[in-house]
């Protein structure tokens, strides 16, 4: 007797289990926010106390730094109950250097540095940055410090009327190296908070250039300031009194190098009539200029950088104001940016004004009446502004009776925060704005869906970096699809713990974080772009360069945030001109534009690897020997690979063909659809070569079918169908007496199987499905492209209509093959099928059993070995979902998945799964109904009767072979190597399980 075997399918219980806890985990979650800015100011360290110098490091907060130092030297004194006998004034200090040099008449280039004097940990920062990039500044020109450990300090009384407290002003002494001869300049760097200044700035500026002069009378003046717009619009003011007090500022040359506002919104308010504006707008620069001051201006205004970043989305198909295509409606774009600063309220204004000047950023009437139209509050109808205060995550600088226990109070807060954190509160209340951030968030949400095809682009327009961090961590899951764009490049924007919100952010800047090499010289790249900013201007303060020229004709730098950081997509400089300051573009060749990447060594490379890995395919697989053996004596093959190496050549020129405004050619950063293109293309060529081999293995396996169960070859005079009839095809298939011979079922199934009636059945299938998804996306909405420029455009959608073709082609082939053979199998089942009688002879010889108990067992090793070839044609679409969902995974680019998308893959995946499981159901009720027909033969047998004994012997071994036979879609799906070699190590063996039990069940 056979042995008994459990054929009840076993779910998958912890399996399934564990699934849904994992699935309700990402559904259930949200992730809360958490903001990245540092807590509370850097702790004072125990510092060494000498009468007229502070102990700093060079990478030191200097205004940190002399604040110990007097808390300290107060300290020791009421120790000591001595007074303090250093007054630092500045006569002592001018005195000092005096006495220390050698020369008689020494020459001076005195630097004030206007900075960030604000006690937020954004400030402190900010002090760090600047006076790292002076220190490296001046080390590229060869200064050294007077002392790499201490500095020097002045009080400085700005007022002799009012007797104000004094102003302490860090000071440092930088001397020349030997290479620059005995009559280079000292410099002296003092810095001043831009706050203490912001009320009359040249006023004071005067006033601290006046004693300069009466101290150090061989000096020339380079400022380095103002801190802000909203301080140099105040300076603006002040030169339109010019006033006698502002003398000493002539011959005074200051250069801007944060300022970036326009100059419309630092010379005045809008006119009454916001339509009228001058016939030619004056400059900042002239207004200085009646006062004897040099005003440069290192930095770019925010209109040239809104300019750069509309012709940026234009790229993306972005139409930011119908600049981009006067034929096609504006895009709706979200504006946000703090209120509570002038960079926050100007720069939103100053990017519209210019896209409704048409895209351009250069100074005109016609921009500046644009820009009043809007400082008068009208806004298109194509922007929508949100605004928030600064300072989201609401922390302060410790009080000053905290000083003791700063430490201490550290601690806490980061405890605190962390509990905050975990339990994913935002609390409405308390100093903290991160509520309001989630409020916003869901007002864009539900503003974006009131306007046509949503927000297209959100533009994070704020000053300060953790600011911009929170809210592209606040909406960037909520909007999937939009591009989101910023201003100035800062290295917390490129940080990896950023790179879930930040990834494909778009930065324009005026500035990168590094210049080109020579001006560089061995400086690492620095934190933001205000640092190189502040390099350049005491490059150009210090060394003979064109102060005019060189920033004008420099646009600002394009970046996108890619896997490895800021990845350069600027318009290439010419090489040869002297005023290119930036460093070139990696991907691309600086005197052709063209990708470093894509030339003929490289595909040299790639073919000849191609080549290997093919001969190695072939030494490995005998299978893959004699199939590509094949293909190669195929004329069709060749022809076909032919046009495929025509189509990728042509293609890799046409993307390089637009070269800078492209899509920039990367592999692994995140920001290129190129590797996408390539899995799409390759996607569409295997879905040929499936067809091909498809075929092939299929007129192959009827080949060896009939030799082995000697079935007939197909007829040339076989009747023709009609058009109707074809398209009925499978559903069609009947037989018109119980009692059909294998030879007229298995003409029928090769003529249904005939290349030209799967063509008409699965061809209008293929098409109308197509029309479908072509619906679905228009209900759901189309994914998002992540292209740049219309050449990438344009390849994607041909690559991307092509591979889905070819894609949904293979499914409805493959499918088709399934129901015929289904449909074949179904008829082995339900009919009595008649096979030869001088073949039934053979094989019941062959088999040892009688002739009445083989036609069960041949009609499994028939479906066994049919379903054998079609079972491994259902592996082809498997494959081909694979790679293009593969090919839009978030790992390459900013790819999405909406809903429409989600449904057709799902449709796909359950069509190809369900016809699978349809096979695999089909051959087990053959199995069945065979084990039924000799199991029935079975039961009057007695083993008393010799005779009936043997029969009864020969009818288990063929039920033993019947159910041993594991052959085609009688195998097992856990028993498949391809799912044991990929179940197993991905940890996914509960959802193979739950395959076969779905297949065993239905």
């Amino acid at each position: 007797m056979t042995d008994k075997q459990d054929d009840k399918p076993k779910f998958p219980v912890a399996s399934m289990l564990a699934m849904m806890a994992m699935i309700s985990g990402l559904v259930v979650s949200q992730v809360p926010l958490e903001t990245s800015r540092p807590i509370g100011k850097e702790a004072k360290s125990q510092l060494f106390v000498v009468d007229d110098r502070v102990q700093s490091r060079l990478w030191q907060d200097p205004f940190e730094a002399i604040e110990s130092h007097i808390d300290k030297e107060r300290k020791r004194a009421n120790e000591l109950n001595m007074p303090i006998h250093h007054d630092h004034k500045l006569k002592d200090l001018a005195h000092e250097i005096h006495d220390s040099l050698a020369q008689e008449e020494p020459s001076f280039t005195i630097m004030p540095i206007m900075v960030d004097g604000s006690p937020y940990s954004n400030g402190i920062e900010s002090r760090l940055r600047h006076r790292y990039a002076i220190v490296s500044a001046l080390e590229g020109v060869e200064y050294l410090p007077e002392s790499a450990e201490y500095i020097r300090f002045i009080k400085w009384a700005h007022s002799r009327k009012s007797h104000p407290p004094a102003l302490i002003l860090p000071v440092e002494w930088y001397k020349p190296k030997p290479s620059l001869g005995e009559k280079a300049p000292q410099v002296i760097i003092i810095w001043l908070k831009d706050q203490d200044f912001s009320d009359k700035p040249l006023a004071k500026l005067a006033h601290l250039v006046k004693d300069l002069r009466n101290s150090f009378q061989q000096a020339q003046f380079r400022i380095l300031g103002p801190r802000g717009s909203g301080t140099l619009g105040t300076m603006v003011k002040e030169a339109n009194n010019h006033s006698d007090a502002l003398k000493p500022l002539q011959g005074v040359e200051i250069f801007s190098s944060w300022a970036t506002a326009h100059d419309t919104f630092l010379i005045g308010d809008p006119p009454d009539n916001a339509s009228k504006a001058s016939p030619e707008p004056s400059t900042i620069e002239d207004r200085f200029s009646e006062l004897g001051i040099t005003l440069y201006r290192t930095i770019q205004n925010d209109a040239i950088l809104a300019e750069q970043l509309i012709r940026e989305l234009c790229l993306r198909n972005v139409n930011v104001g119908a600049v981009c295509s006067t034929s096609e409606s504006p895009h709706h774009i979200a504006l946000i940016s703090e209120w509570d600063t002038l960079y926050g309220r100007v720069l939103p204004r100053t990017f519209v004004a210019v896209a409704e000047n048409n895209g351009k950023g250069q100074a005109s009437s016609e921009l500046e009446r644009h820009i009043n139209t809007l400082r008068r509050g009208n806004w298109p109808s194509w922007t929508h502004h949100y605004s928030y205060l600064a300072g989201l995550d609401g922390e302060l600088p410790p009080k000053d009776h905290d000083k003791s226990t700063s430490e201490h109070s550290l601690n806490k807060k980061v405890e605190e925060r962390t509990k905050r954190v975990a339990q994913g509160m935002e609390l409405p209340e308390g100093r903290g704005q991160l509520d309001y951030i989630r409020r916003l968030a869901k007002t864009l949400q539900e503003d974006a869906a009131d306007v046509p095809g949503g927000y297209r682009a959100i533009g994070v327009l704020g000053s300060d970096v953790y600011d911009k961090l929170l809210i592209l961590q606040a909406l960037k899951k909520s909007f999937p699809q939009a591009i989101f764009f910023t201003t100035d490049l800062d290295a917390q924007l490129t940080h990896s713990g950023q790179w879930p919100w930040t990834r494909n952010l778009i930065i324009a800047s005026h500035f990168g974080l590094q210049l080109r090499q020579d001006l560089q010289k061995p400086i690492p790249p620095f934190r933001d772009s205000y640092q190189t900013a502040l390099l350049f201007s005491v490059l150009q303060a210090l060394k003979d360069i064109d102060k005019r020229k060189v920033i004008t004709e420099v646009p600002p730098r394009m970046y996108e945030i890619g896997r490895q950081g800021p990845f350069d997509l600027s318009a290439l400089d010419n090489p040869e001109s002297p005023f290119s300051i930036h460093p070139e573009r990696l991907d691309l060749n600086p005197l052709t534009g063209y990708p470093r990447q894509v030339n003929f060594s490289s595909i040299l490379i790639l073919v000849i690897l191609l080549i290997l890995i093919i001969i190695l395919a072939m030494l490995i697989s005998s299978r893959v020997w004699t199939t590509l053996i094949h293909l190669m004596t195929n004329g069709r093959f060749w022809a076909i690979t032919g046009i495929a190496m025509i189509i990728v050549l042509g293609l890799t020129f046409w993307g390089i063909s637009d070269r800078a405004d492209g899509e920039p050619f990367t592999l692994t950063e995140g920001i290129s659809v190129w590797p996408t293109q390539g899995i799409r293309l390759l996607s569409f060529f295997l879905s040929g070569t499936f067809f091909l081999y498809s075929g092939w293995s299929l007129r192959k396996n009827e080949g060896e079918l009939k030799k082995i169960f000697r079935l007939p070859d197909i007829q040339e005079n076989c009747p023709k169908d009609s058009l109707f009839q074809r398209v009925k095809g499978i559903h069609d298939w009947s037989q018109s007496s119980p009692h059909v011979t294998i030879q007229q079922l298995w003409l029928d199934y090769l003529q249904l199987g005939h290349w030209k009636n799967r063509w008409i059945r699965y061809g209008p299938q293929a098409v109308l499905y197509l029309c479908f998804g072509v619906l679905l996306m228009g209900l759901f909405g189309q994914p998002h492209t992540p292209c740049r420029g219309e050449v990438c455009f344009d390849i994607s959608n041909a690559i991307l209509a092509a591979s889905v073709v070819g894609m949904v082609l293979l499914i409805f082939f493959v499918v088709d093959a399934t129901r015929l053979c289904r449909r074949l199998i179904k008829h082995l089942v339900e009919e009595s099928v008649q096979w030869p009688e001088d073949f039934l002879k053979q094989e019941a010889k062959k088999r040892g059993v009688q002739e009445s108990f083989v036609r069960e067992w041949l009609g499994i090793d028939f479906i066994a070995q049919r379903t054998a070839v079609i079972g491994q044609l259902i592996y082809y679409p498997f494959i081909i979902l694979f790679l293009m969902y593969v090919a839009r995974h978030s790992y390459f680019d900013r790819w999405d998945f909406t809903i429409g998308l989600v449904i057709l893959l799902t449709l796909n995946v359950a069509y190809a799964f369900g016809n699978a499981v349809a096979l695999r159901q089909s051959a087990k009720n053959a199995k069945r109904a065979a084990l039924f027909q000799l199991k029935s033969k079975l039961l009057p047998l007695s083993d008393q009767v010799p005779a009936e004994k043997e029969s009864k012997h020969q009818i288990e071994r063929a039920i033993n072979a019947i159910k041993n036979n594991h052959d085609g879609a009688f195998l097992p799906v856990t028993s498949h190597p391809i799912f044991g070699a990929i179940a197993l190590p991905s940890g996914g063996y509960g959802i193979v399980l739950l395959m076969e039990y779905l297949a065993n069940t239905f």
